[in-house]
């Protein structure tokens, strides 16, 4: 029988490797763009809201007519740092169901 190790590819990627590239950007936001249907500027999350963010009131995405309007919106909004202050960790909720 043969050693799975030694059968890999030396170019494997492990599931827990990062991404090429460098460092995972952890802005909230991804890069604002232009909606062609109506002109207005649009800007959603990396990643999709859990539905604790989703309950507690934390919008996906923001659109302004300018990009000048748009930029207070996607900065670092008082109500997802407070989201962030309140919320339980993970590790304190597991296994109370």
């Amino acid at each position: 029988m043969a050693d799975n190790t030694t059968d890999r590819k030396p170019d494997f990627i492990d599931a827990e490797d990062p991404l090429p590239g460098g460092v995972e950007d952890t802005w909230r936001w991804a890069m604002p763009y232009i909606r062609l249907a109506d002109g207005k500027w649009v800007c959603h999350t990396r990643r999709p809201l859990s539905l604790a963010e989703i309950y507690y009131g934390l919008q996906p995405s923001v659109e302004a007519v300018t990009k000048a309007e748009l930029e207070p919106l996607v900065e670092e909004d008082a109500k997802y740092l407070k989201y962030r202050e309140e919320r339980v960790p993970r590790s304190d909720h597991r296994g109370t169901w």
